[in-house]
């Protein structure tokens, strides 16, 4: 690992992968920050009955990506929340579709990555608004 690495590492929002000889894992984490540089170790966050967590200790390793970053940082939403500026998002491009549509996009999206309806309740199976 190139130690150099440690410099670039941000606040934000993170991909984590794991992988055995089998498959690969991965989730989302909100937490990974550098313990100690000599030998470099990075702690990370992880539910101990994930998959994941699992897999990395089996292995040893595991990979780290910045997916969020920046303005859209954690950091940067808190500190732009204190100031009330937060809703001030800003936008490239403006949506063609209404936001009812939007929405419905997102659903279909995660139903298909995570084979759920998230429109429908998890305890009575009724549909959500």
């Amino acid at each position: 690992m190139n130690p150099e690495a440690f410099y670039s590492l941000s606040y934000g929002i993170y991909v984590i992968g794991a992988t055995n000889e089998e498959m690969f894992h991965g989730y989302i984490a909100n937490t990974a920050f550098q313990v100690i540089s000599e030998p470099p170790q990075i702690a990370i966050s992880c539910h101990k009955n994930n998959i994941s967590a699992l897999t990395i200790r089996q292995s040893g390793f595991f990979s780290l990506s910045v997916l969020c970053y920046g303005y859209y940082s954690n950091v940067s939403r808190g500190k732009r929340k204190k100031r009330d500026s937060d809703e001030l998002m800003p936008s490239i491009l403006e949506p063609d579709a209404s936001s009812k549509d939007n929405k419905r996009d997102w659903a279909r999206l995660l139903q298909k990555i995570y084979e759920v309806d998230p429109l429908t309740c998890p305890k009575c199976f009724g549909k959500m608004k």
